[in-house]
């Protein structure tokens, strides 16, 4: 019964974070890293990993969606508490 209410409001869900080795970018630089996967309370399926590219403008503090990166389509099982890498590159 608690796991049914934790799902309802998608707590203890999987994270999925995307680490990047720098901080930033310059144009025409390659953007490299990896998803982090961490599993939640529950296994759950993952289907597709998806990443847009934005331009961040400090000076005008705007940012600018240039494309979808990368879309990475799988079909696995998160379990409980797993951690996983899958790499990055654009």
């Amino acid at each position: 019964m608690f796991n049914k209410y934790l799902n309802l409001f998608k707590l203890g869900s999987a994270n999925i974070d995307l680490v990047l080795d720098a901080a930033e970018y310059l144009p025409g630089e390659r953007v490299s890293g990896y998803f982090k996967l961490q599993g939640g309370f529950r296994k759950q399926k993952v289907k597709r990993l998806e990443c847009d590219l934005i331009a961040q403008n400090k000076h005008e503090k705007s940012n600018q969606m240039i494309e979808t990166v990368k879309t990475i389509l799988m079909s696995r099982t998160l379990n409980a508490k797993e951690s996983t890498e899958i790499p990055f590159n654009y």
